[in-house]
Formats: C-alpha cells, structure tokens, sequence
C-alpha cells in the first residue's frame, strides 16, 4: 500500500514539474528567442525544451503506467480472495443445513468466517449474511440439545436468506452483462429451493388410537389423547411429561395458544396447530402443539412415546 502512494506522489510531482515548465516556457521563451536571436543557439535551446518536455512527460506516464498496473493487481487479488471467502461462506452454511443437524462448533465456525467476511465483503453482503447467521443462532438456542434438530421449515428460511446472499454476492462481483431483477430471480429461485428442501415427501402413515395420521399430526394426536386421559394435568406438568427437547423446534413443541397465535402473527408462518377445536384445553392454560415434524425429529417423539408405554404402528 506504502508503495502505492509513493508511486501515486511521485506521479503528481511529475505532473506539477510539467505545469510549472509549461507556465515558464510560456512566459520566457519568447523573451529568450528574442535575445539569443536566430541560429544555432535558438535551434539548441528549442531542442532542449523538447527534450526536456519529453523526459518530463515520460516519467509522468511510466508513472501513471505503473499506478494503473498496481490497482489492477490489487483488485484482481481483491477478486479471487473475494470469490473464495463468499464460496467459504456458502459451502459452510450449505454443510450446516444438509445433514439435519446443528452443533456449537458449528456455530463458531461461522462466526469466525463471519469476522473474515467483515474484512473482504461489502456492507450488504455483510448485511444480508448477518440475517442468516441470525437465523442459525436463534435455531441453535431455541432448545439446551446440542446438536440441535433442523426442521424443513428452518431450512427453507436458512436457504431463503442464503439466496438474498447469494445475490449480493454476485453484484459485488460483478457477474452478469446485463442488469438484473433482484427480486424477481429471488422469486424463482426460492420456489425451486423450497422444491428441493421438500423433495420426495415421505407419506409414512402411522398407527394411534385405531386412526391413522402423518407425521405432522401424530404429535399432536398423542397430547390430545394424554390430556382426555388426564385431564387434572397442569401446563408445567404437560412440559415435563413431554420435554420441549422431544421436537427441537424452534418456536416450541407445545407452547401456550396465546404465544403460538402471537407467533403466527409475527411470522405469517403458522408453526402450530391453532385452529377452532386443535387447541388443546388443560386446567390451568390452553395450549397449542407444534406442526413442524419430519423425518429429522419424528424418530425423537416415536420414542418418547413407547418409553411412556404408548402403542405407535407404523
């Protein structure tokens, strides 16, 4: 960088030395022509102005040469460090969310690339990627398990936010000779991320109470059953019996009406069944049961529920 702005003063003092001799020979040369007259002297001095403009202007241009190869060294380093930490980026959060799952170190990783992204990166690259980071964050405290279970839902919000990233990404680096609909490709491309995230649905039926239900409603069946059969159980005891750590869900397993209709609210997502006749009543507070269940935490509730003797077929 010190180099730099030598090379970058030393081009200015040339441009000044060549401002100043224009200014003197503009103003003597024809008071000097006039005294040395015509002949050889004029023609020496005539060619010793040239001469001397031609240095001058030759060093100022080798200068300006020189000044312009640095900056396209630096911005091509620039540039591929750029590509790497942004590849980094993606490729770590992409490790996060592809096997289900979600540890402390992970975490941390991601915090330490986030301070390398804070050297190299834009302002809305760093922006748009702290939304992912915090998302992540508020996935891996919502429960005291570690890892922690990462729902389809939790999923598509990371890949959400990851492809606003993504786009940032992209106009930082400058690819693409025409300009674009930011919002439009987000569009398209969060339909065809949430087909993906989706995949071949799992249609396994189960088994409770001689009726059959998905994986989505097996859960909530099963409170339901346990509170008609005990119906003096309080909310605390409810939490007990059936840990929020069961789900790992990050808006809660079974969570008082009022927080999961608040939840809907802020969200528009609804992560909880709360319709008229799926709240479920106890003595000391209504409650509502989560409806984020796949195939990375229904195994958790399957068993829990025949360690408490209760019959699931599949």
């Amino acid at each position: 960088m010190k180099k730099l702005e030598d090379i970058r003063r030393s081009g200015n003092n040339t441009l000044v030395a060549i401002a100043i001799l224009g200014i003197a020979t503009y103003l003597g040369f024809t008071p000097l022509f006039e005294l040395v007259g015509a002949g050889v002297a004029a023609n020496v001095i005539g060619a010793s102005f040239g001469a001397i403009f031609v240095i001058v202007l030759t060093m100022y241009l080798l200068n300006k040469q020189t000044e312009i190869e640095q900056e396209n060294k630096k911005s091509e380093k620039i540039f591929e460090e750029k590509v790497t930490m942004y590849k980094k980026m993606l490729q770590a959060t992409r490790s996060i969310v592809a096997d289900g799952k979600l540890s402390s170190l992970e975490t941390n990783e991601l915090s330490f690339l986030m301070t390398e992204l804070q050297m190299l990166g834009t302002n809305e690259a760093i922006d748009t990627y702290n939304l992912v980071l915090s998302e992540i964050i508020n996935i891996f405290q919502s429960t005291e398990e570690d890892p922690v279970i990462i729902t389809d839902d939790d999923k598509m919000q990371i890949y959400q936010k990851l492809s606003r990233f993504s786009l940032k990404c992209r106009t930082d680096l400058g690819i693409g000779e025409v300009s674009i609909d930011d919002e439009k490709m987000f569009n398209a491309t969060s339909e065809l991320i949430s087909a993906a995230v989706s995949g071949k649905k799992d249609r396994t039926n189960y088994n409770f109470n001689n009726k059959s239900y998905n994986k989505s409603r097996l859960p909530h069946a099963i409170i339901k059953k346990y509170i008609e059969d005990h119906p003096n159980t309080s909310y605390a005891e409810l939490l007990e019996i059936f840990p929020q750590e069961i789900g790992g869900q990050l808006y809660g397993f079974i969570v008082k009406a009022s927080d999961a209709r608040q939840t809907y609210a802020d969200t528009g997502y609804k992560r909880h069944y709360i319709k008229e006749g799926e709240i479920i009543k106890l003595i000391d507070e209504d409650i509502a049961v989560s409806n984020q269940w796949g195939v990375g935490n229904i195994p958790n509730m399957l068993d829990h529920a025949k360690k408490m003797g209760i019959q699931v077929t599949s």
